[in-house]
């Protein structure tokens, strides 16, 4: 009978750092000191002979040695191996996995199912990339482990699209109904307030950026002038109370409306809202913390630094998963701030100037 030429379908080519170095106990108790100093430096080969260990044991316990005789314990069987992979420093590296297989089918490995998780090598690509790595450039960038596997762009990318938005979700999705909120730092963004007042309507104040008011008010100034202005605008906002800095600042509003009418009128546009913690009586013990947005202006600089590498972004959901990466990110890195033990103090003053009582009220209050 004629053969039948069957077409041969080509596998998918697998870039590889390299080949892979096995090393075995006793190739590894053989060896001299300064050849074992050199695999604990580099570790990896160290790692691939624990990890053979840590299958080859679990083999025996499932399936005996080669040529064993069986005993009750031992369910399954010797089948061969396939071809695997492992998670060593943030990288996949390829190995044989042995097969073992029972009346019922191919038993899996546990540590093999361990070793082969994805957990931590998606959480160090995405601080890779998110710290400004390339996905082009990963593979070069990436700490290179001889044989490692999966370092292409296209695959840096999906892996990076599944970590950041796993991210996305996880900030989503927090439950915040045992928050107990006081305060909300904003800019001066339009949207952002009129979120404040849709979800607090009449139960929030705003104290606006006493620093953008003073900056605001001066860039109408001649350069010679702004700083002495500067300093005169800060000492009337420096008074202890209300009376008191709103007195201040009259005369100099006074004096702005002869010398400058552009600058008179952004003084006095919402004046007042810039003197929301002295008419608190709060000023005293909160106004590092929230006479200004630098509280606010820190934590977007510090996602600046994570995102401003995008040069180009291509949907609304990029930017939400990079802004959720950053903001998970860095939230351990932030701090109190200064006075947060005087929170309750700025509660009984909100509750006070909004005629608000009761205490489950107080926790809805911004």
């Amino acid at each position: 009978m004629g053969s039948v030429l069957r077409p041969v379908r080509e596998r998918k080519k697998v870039r590889r750092l390299g080949e892979v170095t096995v090393v075995r106990r006793e190739e590894y108790a053989d060896l001299e000191l300064d050849a074992k100093v050199e695999l604990i430096r580099g570790l990896v080969p160290l790692g691939l002979m624990h990890v053979h260990e840590l299958l080859d044991e679990e083999v025996q316990a499932l399936a005996g040695g080669w040529h064993e005789r069986k005993v009750e314990s031992q369910v399954g069987r010797r089948h061969g191996s396939n071809p695997g992979s492992v998670r060593m420093a943030g990288q996949r590296v390829p190995i044989r996995v042995p097969r073992v297989r029972s009346a019922r089918g191919e038993i899996a490995l546990r540590s093999y199912g361990a070793l082969s998780g994805g957990g931590e090598v998606e959480e160090g690509l995405l601080r890779r990339v998110l710290y400004g790595i390339s996905c082009r450039n990963y593979e070069t960038a990436a700490e290179a482990i001889p044989g490692a596997i999966g370092l292409s762009s296209s695959t840096v990318s999906r892996k990076f699209i599944q970590a950041s938005a796993e991210k996305l979700r996880e900030l989503q999705e927090r439950d915040l109904t045992g928050e107990d909120v006081v305060a909300l730092v904003l800019d001066g963004g339009k949207g952002l307030r009129a979120a404040v007042r849709k979800a607090f309507r009449e139960r929030a104040l705003v104290q606006r950026c006493q620093w953008h008011k003073r900056e605001n008010v001066v860039s109408y100034l001649a350069k010679g002038e702004q700083a002495s202005w500067r300093k005169r605008l800060q000492r009337a906002y420096d008074r202890p109370n209300h009376a008191e800095a709103a007195h201040a600042l009259q005369p100099l509003h006074a004096e702005l409306e002869e010398r400058n009418q552009s600058a008179a009128g952004s003084l006095s546009e919402g004046l007042e809202e810039t003197l929301t913690l002295h008419r608190l009586g709060v000023y005293g013990v909160l106004e590092i913390s929230f006479k200004t947005t630098n509280c606010l202006e820190s934590v977007n600089a510090l996602i600046e630094e994570r995102c401003a590498k995008v040069d180009c972004w291509k949907n609304s959901n990029q930017r939400l998963r990079w802004l959720a990466t950053a903001l998970v990110d860095i939230e351990p890195r932030l701090r109190r701030v200064r006075g947060h033990r005087h929170l309750d103090r700025l509660r009984e003053a909100l509750r006070r100037e909004l005629k608000i009582e009761g205490k489950k009220s107080a926790k809805k209050i911004a």
